[in-house]
């Protein structure tokens, strides 16, 4: 079901995808329900995955905190 193509940024090795969110890459009910679907299968086979939205790339003290601790786990 996951291509890496479905994955912004990867880090096969640790099983961590940090993936964007926001109102661009859900423009109908449709790709948010690939979406949701995606993270789930994601998630059953063990990785974490990081949302990432807008904010985050504005001012990305708390996602880098998220991102540090999960590449520590």
């Amino acid at each position: 079901m996951a291509r890496q193509s479905d994955l912004h940024v990867s880090v096969p090795r640790g099983a961590r995808a940090p993936r964007g969110s926001g109102r661009i890459g859900h423009r109908d009910r449709d790709q948010w329900r690939r979406d949701i679907a995606l993270r789930r299968h994601l998630e059953a086979l063990g990785w974490t995955v990081l949302q990432v939205t807008q904010r985050d790339l504005q001012d990305p003290t708390g996602f880098l905190s998220d991102l540090s601790a999960a590449l520590s786990r």
